[in-house]
């Protein structure tokens, strides 16, 4: 599924995820601002092309991994608008989010919530590869992983030797501590474990 959506073959239209102070500025000039529509939208993943510019009424962007937790932190920051702009990945980036995330503004800061595991970690490689070597993980630290340790799960042999090839990626420099902190523990976690009420 993933080698199709990259060549853009998809068996029905997808959508991106988008909640928050996004405005979109289609090849014709016309501007979408999608700020009003809340939590969230769905934007039609084949328009991403016809997008030249974005600008975001926000701190930040947020990409989340998984479309529920996506949804829970969408509705949880409606009481505090202007801190996040969100976009979800749905697992690894597709070609049309990558695009969006492309086309923000340098001054604006880009956050990667994942799970952590090696997928997690792995989106983030990705990111820095395709969009920007500047994005930052967030809520992908030891502390974070120790606050919710009794909900993590065992990681299987296929983890850990996935885990220790992004021990070798130069782009993941920085998280290599919490890469190998969570082979030492055997243990993993999904982000929908981790309390979303707040930012």
């Amino acid at each position: 599924d993933e080698l199709l959506c990259e060549l853009n073959l998809v068996a029905n239209p997808g959508y991106i995820h988008l909640s928050g102070g996004w405005q979109l500025t289609t090849h014709k000039g016309e501007i979408l601002s999608l700020g009003g529509f809340t939590p969230s939208i769905g934007f039609p993943a084949t328009q991403a092309t016809s997008i030249q510019q974005v600008f975001v009424h926000a701190q930040s962007v947020l990409c989340i991994e998984n479309l529920t937790t996506f949804h829970e932190f969408a509705r949880a920051q409606e009481t505090i608008p202007g801190v996040f702009a969100l976009i979800c990945a749905l697992g690894n980036p597709s070609p049309a989010v990558r695009r969006l995330l492309r086309l923000v503004p340098d001054q604006t800061p880009i956050y990667l919530w994942a799970d952590l595991d090696y997928g997690g970690f792995n989106i983030l490689s990705q990111l820095r590869q395709q969009v920007s070597p500047d994005i930052q993980p967030y809520r992908m630290d030891i502390a974070t992983f120790e606050a919710y340790a009794h909900l993590s799960h065992p990681l299987s042999q296929s983890d850990i030797r996935n885990l220790r090839h992004l021990c070798r990626r130069p782009e993941l420099q920085d998280v290599h501590p919490v890469i190998e902190y969570l082979l030492r523990r055997g243990l993993k976690l999904e982000q929908e474990a981790i309390d979303h009420s707040s930012p």
